[in-house]
């Protein structure tokens, strides 16, 4: 939706094993490899990983195997739906109302 961004915030997936390699593969907009190489056995589901993953427009979770077989993997995440800010706009690079350019020269100096 228009002014709305979504949030990656909690990821948590069925411990997989050394030997099958499993990992969790994130995508975002326009960077396809944001994250490549999480593995499920550093995650498990009994308790979630915590992140701040800010997407615009696509958000992609993959779970890749090095066996041919695949694996039974299981995911669980939590994602936010968040106003896209002013604030937000300026770090990003953004386009923002005339009004707001002090909201961009505050963010460059590092006061925001």
């Amino acid at each position: 939706r228009r002014n709305e961004i979504l949030v990656l915030t909690k990821l948590a997936a069925t411990a997989g094993t050394a030997d099958n390699n499993a990992r969790i593969s994130i995508s975002r907009d326009e960077d396809a490899d944001y994250i490549t190489n999480l593995k499920t056995y550093a995650v498990g589901l009994d308790r979630e990983l915590s992140m701040f993953i800010p997407v615009l427009s696509e958000l992609s979770l993959n779970i890749i195997s090095d066996e041919a077989a695949g694996v039974d993997i299981s995911a669980r995440y939590t994602i936010w739906r968040c106003r896209l800010s002013n604030l937000l706009r300026a770090r990003w690079g953004l386009e923002l109302p005339p009004e707001r350019e002090d909201t961009i020269k505050r963010v460059k100096a590092g006061i925001l």
